[in-house]
């Protein structure tokens, strides 16, 4: 789920090999090797003929020539454009970016967390507490709008989705016009119906990660300095704790007192079994021996370096 997976694919096309200098160049190099020999031999012929043939027939010759070689390079530049373009278009399955957005927007990549409407005029976000609306570009292959269709019950309906994206400029005309601008989204890392979620009210600036278990429930939240479970059983707070990434799975261990908490999360779909709530890692808490399974979500606080 990381998203630097997708961008991979998204930026797999291969450059293009032959860009229109060079075609034109090409154009011209083929002209000249097939006209010119039959220049010199139709000229050896016209030697034959009087002067005031061979000067009116040089003439004619001249101005077709230099048609020819206008037109032969225009042909090597449309043509080798085209197959070009063609190219870019169909490798791989993926589009270019239309027009009012940019490539280079690629490397600006955020998290972008509001409130998501789809129908047939409306393609619109709107962040969490900000007064704009984005027209959303979707390059999710699909995702997006399968999960839109999953959690609703009635068109337009609003749902909260976390997605990681860029800005670009608004459509010049159509129903994104009257937007503020378009946001390009290349991933969904979680989306939930309104009524079952905290939304837009979650507090992602306080911790790093939040683990939510069910049959029983327990809560894991991690901060910089500390791991803290929340269950029927009690709260524990670990201050010493080991935490390390391997291949995108995040590991930690802690014990304090006698109590013992082993977390793993791995970068999967992941569903809440109580409500409507689609995450983007699951998790596995391990709390002196019993086993749970839950969603994690992640937070804007970055854990220290291992």
């Amino acid at each position: 789920m990381k998203s630097g997976n997708l961008l991979r694919c998204f930026q797999k096309g291969h450059p293009v090999e032959n860009g229109p200098a060079t075609s034109c160049a090409a154009g011209l190099f083929l002209f000249f090797i097939l006209f010119y020999p039959v220049y010199f031999g139709f000229k050896s012929c016209l030697l034959h003929i009087n002067h005031r043939t061979f000067f009116m027939i040089s003439m004619l010759k001249t101005r077709f020539g230099i048609w020819l070689i206008l037109l032969a390079a225009l042909s090597g530049c449309v043509t080798l454009s085209a197959s070009a373009k063609h190219r870019a278009t169909s490798e791989n399955g993926w589009k270019p970016l239309p027009d009012n957005v940019s490539n280079n927007s690629l490397d600006n990549l955020e998290t972008f967390r509001g409130l998501l409407r789809l129908g047939h005029e409306t393609h619109s976000f709107s962040p969490c507490g900000e007064k704009k609306e984005y027209w959303v570009v979707d390059r999710t292959n699909g995702d997006l709008a399968d999960l839109y269709e999953e959690l609703t019950r009635k068109p337009y309906e609003p749902i909260f989705v976390e997605v990681h994206g860029f800005v670009g400029r608004k459509p010049k005309d159509g129903f994104g016009a009257d937007h503020d601008a378009s946001l390009v989204v290349l991933e969904v890392v979680h989306a939930s119906r309104l009524e079952d979620a905290w939304a837009c009210r979650e507090k992602y600036a306080e911790f790093a990660w939040k683990v939510q278990c069910n049959e029983p429930g327990m809560m894991v939240v991690v901060i910089p300095d500390s791991v803290t479970s929340y269950s029927m059983d009690g709260t524990f707070a670990f201050t010493r704790f080991s935490h390390r990434i391997r291949n995108e799975v995040v590991e930690m261990a802690a014990s304090n007192g006698g109590h013992s908490l082993r977390l793993r999360i791995r970068p999967e779909r992941c569903r809440d079994t109580m409500v409507d709530e689609i995450f983007g890692w699951s998790a596995e808490v391990k709390f002196d021996g019993r086993v749970l399974h839950g969603c994690a979500r992640k937070g804007d606080l970055s854990m220290p370096e291992e």
